[in-house]
């Protein structure tokens, strides 16, 4: 199961060497290509634009049109990807020599106020501020320079450059990077403390700024609070069940109480299956990181090689610490070698 597990995340990260790879939002796009665009079905355009742009798009027999202007045909169902995006004002920005482009939207230049304007990005922000109630921001300016410099560097060629990213030092002897979320990311001082080159470095801050492009750490959170709400209706259900008890209501029926017991059994069951999960869910966001992370790395004119050099490094250092527990397959962060050979095998289908 494992190693099914792996060949499934191989297969989902792996680009053909021979093509380029077309990403919308950090999501790869499925399509046929021809006649110098990407075909996709008609259906699936939900899949990568937002509902306002999709409403702007309407197919009228064998015309595509956005703002009722024509933008091609379709084909089989299929219609012009590239032309579509192009007329709701997305420009493709190419990786040099890696195969990939990616379609940004229109966005304002970045300001904090715009930012701000996203749940998410303050959310991150107030988990930021826990992290530095507990781990006091280290104040050395030119370490603190250089980790913003490299930082900033690498989240311009992310799908989430429009964000103001904010990146802090915190005084910690163990060796450690993390994103809160969104624009939000804080490293150790230790980290630092191992040596990295700028290379090494820019390849750890892309995974973490992987991560809060893909809402890694708000999963988790989402189970949360989707264990809140299981927890409120319960004792809700509790209530209306000894109300109904003691007959003070005559409007809720034996049948429907038990219908709504079996809802919440199920939800509960999901719930407690998801949680389970959530080791398995942890490692492919792990390994997801990487390589996204060293695409935004190296399209950011940093080496290939910086994030298995940095990983390597890590290794050692976990090696000296931490003993063999590091190749165990049943933590959250997946073993080091494994991470290095989906990087390789990545790199090895790039041109």
């Amino acid at each position: 199961m494992r190693r099914l597990l792996v060949l499934l995340v191989l297969s989902l990260f792996l680009p053909v060497a021979a093509e380029t790879t077309y990403y919308l939002r950090h999501r790869p796009i499925n399509g046929v290509r021809d006649s110098g665009d990407l075909w996709v079905a008609v259906s699936d355009l939900r899949r990568y634009l937002h509902d306002t742009e999709v409403r702007r798009v309407k197919v009228e027999g064998e015309r595509v049109l956005v703002d009722q202007r024509p933008v091609g045909s379709v084909r089989e169902e299929l219609v012009p990807f590239l032309a579509v995006t192009r007329a709701l004002g997305y420009e493709q920005r190419p990786s040099p020599g890696l195969g990939f482009i990616d379609l940004l939207g229109p966005g304002d230049t970045p300001t904090t106020a715009a930012s701000l304007r996203r749940g998410d990005y303050r959310t991150a922000a107030d988990r930021l501020e826990m992290v530095l109630g507990t781990l006091p921001e280290y104040r050395d300016p030119e370490m603190m320079r250089r980790v913003s410099m490299i930082g900033q560097r690498v989240v311009k060629a992310s799908p989430l450059s429009e964000l103001t990213w904010k990146f802090v030092v915190v005084d910690s002897e163990e060796p450690n990077a993390a994103c809160t979320g969104e624009g939000h990311i804080f490293v150790t001082r230790g980290l630092l403390d191992l040596g990295f080159t700028d290379d090494e470095l820019a390849g750890v801050l892309g995974h973490e700024i992987a991560h809060g492009v893909r809402r890694h750490c708000f999963r988790v959170v989402e189970l949360f609070r989707q264990y809140l709400m299981l927890l409120r209706d319960v004792e809700r259900f509790k209530a209306r069940v000894a109300a109904a008890q003691r007959g003070e209501s005559t409007l809720v029926s034996e049948a429907s109480l038990e219908s709504e017991r079996k809802a919440l059994e199920s939800r509960k069951n999901d719930l407690v299956e998801r949680i389970r999960d959530e080791r398995v869910y942890g490692r492919q966001d792990e390994e997801e990181a990487d390589v996204l992370g060293l695409r935004y790395a190296v399209t950011a004119g940093y080496s290939r090689s910086g994030l298995s050099s940095a990983l390597e490094k890590l290794h050692k250092y976990q090696y000296q610490n931490f003993g063999t527990a590091v190749l165990e397959d049943d933590m959250t962060h997946p073993p080091i070698p494994r991470r290095l050979e989906i990087l390789r095998r990545v790199q090895a289908g790039w041109r």
